[in-house]
């Protein structure tokens, strides 16, 4: 099942690059001036040493974690379906660069509230963290041992701003949202089925403050990830959408009239 998803997506990966634009094509002024910042923020990021001391080390980790994948599955089991911290350190969660571009994208919020929806082993919770000093980072995890992990890696990096709220997203989300206040950046890499997606963003949109920046991680991780994303692109709530290889971003801004992008 895992070899027929990855072929089906083929051509997904294909259409990106006949229509991928680059920032010499953009003339809006919203998009020009967002794609703009956003490059030469990221240029000046640089990686957390520390942070990135701790994936090397759990790219070596043999350990087994347990218990249940409440998501669409994974990429990076062995065929007696089990994970390792070492195969999810080196292909299940964001790499550095990824780390960077959150880092950035962060920054151009408020930066005072972020909703994290898939833990993982918390490396780029850790690059959040970073990122809103002044914050908190509200982080959800169905899985008990990636929970344990990411709340070591933490501890060890002295992130004092991170809120870890384990269980299933479905039936923690709402609650905890009413507790948040407004939510200035959102990264959500966790259940990769179309109604679970949608269903997150329903929930978190009421939510949204003004300004706000959601990104939505692995949108060609199948086909039904990518009609739930290109759902997303059509709703009218969202004045802006930005299409990348492997993410895409809903912006909030006001004064910006309906426009998608597709951008390298």
């Amino acid at each position: 099942m895992r070899i027929f998803q990855r072929l089906s997506v083929i051509p997904l990966y294909i259409a990106y690059f006949f229509k991928v634009v680059d920032q010499h094509s953009l003339q809006a002024p919203g998009i020009y001036n967002f794609y703009t910042l956003f490059k030469a923020g990221l240029r000046s990021q640089k990686p957390a040493e520390e942070i990135e001391t701790i994936r090397n080390e759990l790219k070596h980790s043999g350990i087994l974690v347990n218990g249940v994948d409440m998501g669409a599955g994974s990429r990076v089991v062995d065929f007696a379906g089990n994970k390792t911290v070492k195969s999810i350190a080196r292909y299940g969660i964001s790499s550095r660069q990824d780390c960077l571009m959150l880092t950035q994208l962060a920054v151009m919020t408020n930066r005072m509230v972020c909703l994290e929806l898939g833990t993982s082993l918390g490396i780029s919770t850790a690059y959040l963290s970073r990122a809103m000093p002044e914050g908190v980072i509200y982080s959800f995890e169905g899985n008990t041992g990636l929970c344990d992990i990411a709340l070591d890696v933490w501890h060890r990096l002295h992130c004092t701003n991170i809120k870890l709220i384990r269980g299933d997203i479905g039936k923690q989300l709402l609650p905890a949202l009413k507790s948040m206040g407004k939510i200035d950046f959102t990264l959500i890499d966790a259940n990769h089925k179309r109604r679970a997606l949608l269903s997150y963003f329903e929930q978190i949109y009421p939510f949204l403050s003004s300004g706000s920046i959601v990104m939505i991680d692995d949108i060609r991780w199948s086909l039904e990830m990518y009609n739930a994303w290109k759902e997303l692109v059509q709703d009218d709530r969202i004045p802006l959408t930005v299409e990348f290889l492997s993410f895409g971003l809903l912006i909030f801004r006001e004064g910006i009239s309906k426009q998608h992008y597709v951008l390298s």
